[in-house]
């Protein structure tokens, strides 16, 4: 528990694990998307933040980025995304809970490699 929940802050909590499952999972989906449809990138990093009002039981709402390094145009990243988002399981079950998950793609150039 955080030291304003009245913890030690030893650890990462259980809501905390829940925003890294939802990131790895939304990573992991993402990579299998991007493959079958052939969009190439270099690497790929989704952080996510939860909204959670002073004594509310859960978050209300999650919001996020998803950073990929990629020559793939916008509009392809941004349908790879939005695909993985409605299809991720970790974010079923933030669905079923009524917790809105929004996740923007901040898309950069690969490295120039000498």
């Amino acid at each position: 528990m955080t030291r304003q929940e009245g913890g030690q802050d030893r650890g990462t909590s259980g809501f905390e694990l829940g925003l890294l499952s939802l990131a790895g999972c939304i990573n992991a989906v993402f990579a299998l998307v991007a493959k079958r449809r052939k969009l190439v990138f270099e690497e790929m990093r989704t952080e996510l933040v939860g909204d959670r009002p002073p004594k509310a039981p859960t978050y209300t709402a999650v919001h996020g980025v998803f950073r990929i390094r990629t020559k793939a145009p916008k509009e392809e990243v941004e349908t790879a995304l939005a695909l993985t988002v409605r299809i991720c399981p970790i974010g079923a079950l933030f669905e079923q809970a009524k917790i809105p998950v929004e996740v923007h793609a901040v898309i950069t150039a690969p490295e120039v490699r000498a």
